[in-house]
């Protein structure tokens, strides 16, 4: 019984894992993370990423206060009044913490620009990706992937350490009438 405990959580163990690596490495090249940013020369405390060219529909993510993706076309006619304007619109706008906030933004192929304004660089980021559900699911795979990691290593555990299973009657068989074994002639009568 403990054999087979300690063997089915090694192979819980090794399920989970993979999906942690499968998770992991699919989402590296799906999601593309940049962190660039450069003082513009046009507008004061203006921060502007490099030119992201789409060729496709993608959703762009930002992490941080009131940044905007700003159509390549329009960013010389921005400035910090009128931005939220004549930026794209997010589909999603959500707070992770105190001051931080996480905003969803969906642009069809053309270029565009992620853009702040500060007096100082922020620890800003923005990312790429084409599917938005696809990093959700990576998500949920590599939670399910750690949690069965840990659940094989207790079971993996809890096996190799229990003690093997004591018959009580053979045990008692035992006591009251010898070890049955009679193969020693030493112990014959």
């Amino acid at each position: 019984m403990r054999k087979k405990l300690f063997h089915r959580g090694l192979v819980i163990l090794i399920i989970g894992i993979a999906l942690v690596s499968a998770s992991i490495i699919i989402t590296s090249t799906s999601v593309k993370n940049y962190y660039s940013f450069s003082k513009s020369p046009i507008t004061k405390d203006e921060w502007v990423s490099p030119e992201i060219n789409l060729s496709s529909s993608y959703q762009i993510i930002t992490t941080g206060n009131s940044l905007y993706v700003i159509n390549a076309q329009f960013i010389s006619q921005v400035n910090q009044s009128n931005a939220h304007q004549i930026g794209i619109k997010p589909n999603l706008n959500a707070s992770i913490g105190i001051g931080t906030s996480v905003t969803t933004y969906s642009a069809p192929a053309g270029s565009y620009y992620v853009i702040y304004f500060n007096a100082t660089q922020q620890n800003y980021q923005y990312t790429i990706t084409q599917n938005l559900n696809t990093i959700i699911v990576l998500g949920l795979l590599l939670i399910v992937g750690v949690v069965m990691a840990v659940v094989g290593i207790i079971i993996s555990i809890a096996g190799g350490i229990l003690k093997p299973k004591i018959d009580v009657k053979q045990n008692l068989d035992d006591i009251l009438y010898g070890s049955g074994d009679n193969s020693d002639p030493s112990k014959k009568p």
